[in-house]
C-alpha cells in the first residue's frame, strides 16, 4: 500500500533490482513436517471477499472528494481495512497514525453509540447497518514501518505489541488485524523507512522475526476469539514483486493468516523507463523489463501461483487499482501505443493534467512525476481529442496514448476489471482487495465521469453470482516412514541454488536408478541437477510435477543418503511438495484426484 507520498517506497526498490548484489538468502525446510499446531482452526475463507482500503487522509484532499468513510459502498464491500495505524518505535504497541482524525474529530455519519468520535466512529455506527461487513485495522504501509523492524527485535518486544494489537481492536471495536510490513525481506533497500540503518542492519534477521510475530499474532487473536466468542482476522497485505518475495524465504508466515492480500499492482511505474502495464492480468513475453529472467513475473498471474506454493487458493486474494500509472515522452516500442516503449529513467513519468492525483515532494514541495490519476478522471481524458483507448489482448489491460504528447497511461475498466472477476471465479481464489476506492466511476447523463461505484458493484455481482467458493486443501501425500527428504538453499536473484538430501530410512539398499517425484509451484523453473537427470512431467495448474532418476552408478544403503545439487530459477514458496520415491504415476494421480475434481467442480 502507499501512504500519501506514492513513489517513495519504490525509489529504494528500484536500486536494490538495479544493482542485484549477492543476497545469500537462505532457507531449510524438513519436507516431512506438517503445519504449525499454532495455525488457526477457524477458516474465514468461506466467501469471496471485496476489500477496501479506506483511507485516514482522504478527508482533508480536495481530489479525493474530501473521503470520508460514510461515502464507502457498504453494501458492495465485505470486508474494510482501514489505512493506517502504526507501530510505536518507542513503547512496540500499534498506535495511531492521525489520533485526531481516528477518534477525535467529527465526520458525517457519527453517532452517540460509542465513546469515540472520528473515523472510528462512523465504521462502527455503520457496521450497525451493514453487520456483515468485517473491518480490520491496516498497520504499516508505505512510510510505516520504522517500528516494525525495531519492535520485531525480540520476543519480548513482539508479546507488547500482538497483546497491544488484542486491545486496540477490542477497544474500537474492529474484527481484525492487517500487517502492511514494506517490507519483512532480506532484500537491501528493500521499502521505505525513515532511517536506512534501521532497515538495514536488520536485513539478516528481518524475515525470521516476522514469521515468529505473525505465529504469535495468530496464537494472540486465536485466544481472545475464544474469550470474546467471536472470530478475530489476521491477513496481510505482501508484495508480487519477485526481487522482494525472493528474501522472504518460503513463505514459512503464510499459514498463519486467515488469507493473503497480494499487492498485485504497481509493476511498472516512472521509477524507471519501462512502459508498461499497471496491474496486466497474464504474463507477456514483451515486456523487457524482465526479458533477462526464464519467464515473465511482472503479472498477477504469477504472483498468485508464487503464492500457491504454500496457500490453497481460496486464501489468495489478489490486488486491483483504481488508479493510473503514466510517462511522457515516450519512445514508442514493440506493440501498438507507445505500450513496452522507454522513457526517462528518472523524472520520466507523465505530469500537469496526466498527474492529476500527484504526490508532492516533501523536501521541494514539487510535484513527483508520475501519472497518477484515478480512473474516473482518466474515463474523462478518453473525451478529450488526443487520447485513445487500447486494449491489450495478452495482459487483457486497456491503456491510453497521446501520440502528439507521446504520453502513456496505465488504466483499469470495465472490460478488464470483467477478465480479473471471472479469473478469481475460474481459479476459486478468495477475492480481490481494492486501493484505492474512491478512483472508482460512474458516468454522469451527460457522458462524463465522476467518483462512483462501477467497478467495486461490478466484483460484488460477479462474486454474488457465481457458485459458492470451494474451501480445499493443498493435496500432500502420506508421509512415509521409508524415506526423507530436507530441503535447503539460498537465493541471489534471480536465481535459488539448493541441495535437496534423499535419506534412506530403510533396512534395504535402494537400487540404483531410484526416482523420485515431487510439485513444484509454477512460479519457478526448476534446472537439471547436477549428476542426476530430471524430467518436467505432469502440467498440474499451479504447479508443476518433477521427475529425478538417480545414477546408474550409485546405491543408496540403509540408513545412507543422496545428496541432490542444483539451481532453480526465480522465487516460490513451499519448496518441493508431495514426494513420491520409486512409485508408480497411480500413487501421484490417487493423491491429487480429489483436488482435481474439486477444481473442475468450481470452474462449472
Amino acid at each position: 500500500m502507499k501512504q500519501k507520498n506514492f513513489l517513495t517506497l519504490f525509489t529504494s526498490l528500484l536500486v536494490a533490482f538495479t544493482l542485484t548484489p549477492s543476497l545469500n538468502r537462505e532457507a531449510t525446510i524438513n519436507t516431512q513436517i506438517g503445519p504449525d499446531p499454532l495455525q488457526s482452526k477457524n477458516n474465514q475463507s468461506a466467501e469471496r471477499k471485496v476489500i477496501g482500503y479506506f483511507q485516514e487522509w482522504t478527508y482533508s484532499l480536495d481530489k479525493h472528494d474530501n473521503y470520508t468513510a460514510d461515502k464507502l459502498p457498504w453494501d458492495r464491500l465485505t470486508h474494510i481495512n482501514y489505512a493506517f495505524a502504526g507501530v510505536n518505535a518507542n513503547t512496540y504497541k500499534i498506535d495511531f497514525s492521525n489520533k485526531s482524525a481516528a477518534i477525535e474529530m467529527e465526520f458525517p455519519g457519527q453517532t452517540a453509540n460509542f465513546p469515540y468520535k472520528g473515523h472510528f466512529n462512523v465504521l462502527n455506527s455503520y457496521k450497525l447497518k451493514y453487520p456483515n461487513v468485517k473491518t480490520l485495522i491496516s498497520v504499516g504501509g508505505g512510510n510505516g514501518n520504522v517500528g516494525f523492524y525495531t519492535m520485531t527485535d525480540s520476543p519480548a518486544t513482539r508479546e507488547i505489541f500482538a497483546d497491544s494489537c488484542v486491545d486496540f481492536i477490542r477497544t474500537y471495536g474492529f474484527n481484525g488485524i492487517d500487517l502492511d510490513f514494506e517490507y519483512p525481506t532480506s532484500t537491501p533497500l528493500a521499502g521505505s523507512t525513515d532511517d536506512p540503518s534501521i532497515s538495514e542492519s536488520r536485513r539478516g534477521v528481518i524475515y525470521k522475526n516476522y514469521v515468529e510475530l505473525v505465529k504469535l499474532l495468530r496464537l494472540k487473536l486465536d485466544e481472545a476469539s475464544n474469550k470474546d466468542n467471536t472470530k478475530y482476522l489476521l491477513s496481510a497485505a505482501i508484495s508480487s514483486s519477485s526481487w522482494v518475495l525472493g528474501g522472504m524465504e518460503l513463505g514459512e508466515y503464510a499459514p498463519f493468516l486467515d488469507y493473503v492480500n497480494i499487492m498485485s499492482y504497481d509493476f511498472h511505474g516512472a521509477w524507471n523507463g519501462f512502459v508498461g502495464h499497471n496491474a496486466p492480468l497474464y504474463p507477456d513475453t514483451r515486456d523487457q523489463e524482465t526479458a533477462q529472467f526464464p519467464m515473465p513475473v511482472l503479472n498477477i498471474d504469477w504472483a498468485v501461483r508464487y503464492f500457491r506454493g504454500v496457500l490453497p487458493p481460496e486464501k489468495i486474494n489478489i490486488g486491483v487499482p483504481y488508479y493510473t500509472r503514466g510517462w511522457k515522452d515516450v519512445q514508442p516500442g514493440t506493440a501498438p501505443g507507445g505500450l513496452y516503449g522507454k522513457a526517462a529513467k528518472t523524472d520520466g513519468g507523465a505530469i500537469g493534467e496526466d498527474n492529476y492525483w500527484a504526490d508532492v515532494d516533501w523536501s521541494t514541495g514539487k510535484e513527483i512525476a508520475g501519472g497518477v490519476n484515478p480512473l474516473w478522471y482518466a474515463k474523462n481524458l478518453l473525451k478529450k481529442n488526443d487520447y485513445k483507448r487500447y486494449f491489450d489482448d495478452v495482459s487483457k489491460v486497456p491503456y491510453i496514448w497521446n501520440e502528439n504528447k507521446k504520453v502513456f497511461l496505465s488504466f483499469e475498466d470495465e472490460e478488464s476489471m470483467k477478465y480479473k472477476a471471472d479469473y478469481i471465479v475460474d481459479k476459486n481464489l478468495g477475492g480481490v482487495l481494492i486501493w484505492d476506492i474512491q478512483g472508482d466511476f460512474k458516468q454522469l447523463q451527460d457522458g462524463t465521469y465522476a467518483m462512483g461505484d462501477t467497478l467495486t458493484t461490478m466484483l460484488s455481482d460477479t462474486f454474488k453470482k457465481a457458485l459458492p467458493l470451494k474451501e480445499t486443501s493443498k493435496p500432500q501425500m502420506p508421509k512415509s516412514k521409508k524415506f526423507k527428504v530436507d530441503f535447503s538453499g539460498s537465493y541471489d536473484h534471480p536465481n535459488y541454488t539448493y541441495d535437496m538430501l534423499l535419506t534412506n530410512n530403510t533396512n534395504e539398499t535402494i537400487q540404483k536408478g531410484w526416482k523420485l517425484e515431487f510439485d513444484m509451484p509454477k512460479s519457478a523453473i526448476m534446472q537439471t541437477p547436477w549428476g542426476v537427470t530430471i524430467d518436467k512431467g505432469i502440467d498440474k495448474g499451479d504447479f508443476i510435477h518433477y521427475t529425478i532418476s538417480g545414477p546408474s552408478w550409485n546405491d543408496i544403503p540403509a540408513g545412507g543418503n543422496y545428496k541432490i545439487q542444483g539451481m532453480i530459477k526465480l522465487c516460490f514458496t513451499g519448496g518441493p511438495q508431495n514426494f513420491i520415491l520409486n512409485g508408480s504415476s497411480s500413487e501421484y494421480e490417487q493423491s491429487q484426484n480429489s483436488s482435481i475434481k474439486l477444481q473442475a467442480a468450481s470452474n462449472n
